[in-house]
């Protein structure tokens, strides 16, 4: 069973939870709203927390999620709910690659540099730097 988006406050018993719940992985949103500072942050405490944990995991990789299942253990699978850690600068997105982050939602509630979200009352789509943006994330991921 996968998660497909948690956004709650991660710490090891919640993931023993999840592990009681039967969750083999799940796309934690490791920043939404936040800035370059704030996300390397909130990374660096997840990595501590990882590091000391018997139940979960990080997920690079897709095989990665086979061995959390296989472990039984929780695959952690980092994410963005929002392109605000890019702080509108692009050569940041192996830096985020190599930090782990593995998902990235380009818009959220409201109009950003990559485009217009869901609450906006005029869908203008993605911005000029959102579809340079969605090239660059679909090369990287080869999709």
């Amino acid at each position: 069973m996968i998660d497909a988006l948690n956004a709650s406050i991660m710490d090891e018993d919640y993931w023993q939870k999840m592990q009681q719940g039967g969750v083999t992985a799940t796309n934690y949103t490791i920043a939404m709203n936040h800035n370059l500072s704030e996300t390397i942050k909130l990374v660096a405490v997840l990595y501590g927390q990882l590091a000391a944990s018997q139940v979960a995991m990080l997920i690079e990789r897709p095989v990665d999620i086979r061995t959390a299942k296989t472990q039984g253990k929780v695959g952690i699978i980092l994410g963005f709910q929002n392109i605000g850690p890019f702080e509108g600068d692009m050569s940041l997105l192996p830096v985020f690659y190599r930090l782990g982050i593995r998902i990235i939602q380009l818009t959220y509630h409201f109009r950003n540099i990559c485009g217009d979200g869901c609450v906006e009352p005029n869908d203008a789509g993605l911005s000029m730097w959102g579809s340079s943006a969605e090239r660059s994330l679909a090369g990287l991921s080869g999709g």
